[in-house]
């Protein structure tokens, strides 16, 4: 009870703290890399119909469409967590 924790704490501590962070990540990554450029093809083709928009959404290459989108769902949810 002095206030430091013994190897055995600290080994405990670092485990959650390690299983915390990677489901985490893992969760961010597979939104980052698998779901947002899908979202953002299925958008893209929503948005070819609509006037005056869809025009400019056509001239945009798929892969800078999805990457954009793609930055901009990873920046929310940075923007999210920091307010956590």
């Amino acid at each position: 009870m002095d206030g430091q924790l013994d190897r055995e704490e600290f080994s405990q501590f670092t485990k959650k703290l390690t299983t915390h962070i990677m489901s985490r990540i893992s969760q961010n990554l597979i939104i980052a890399v698998v779901a947002a450029p899908l979202i953002a093809l299925m958008t893209k083709r929503a948005t070819e119909g609509v006037p005056r928009v869809g025009k400019v959404v056509q001239k945009i290459p798929n892969t800078v469409y999805a990457s954009v989108i793609t930055a901009a769902v990873v920046l929310i949810q940075k923007i999210n967590e920091s307010r956590e």
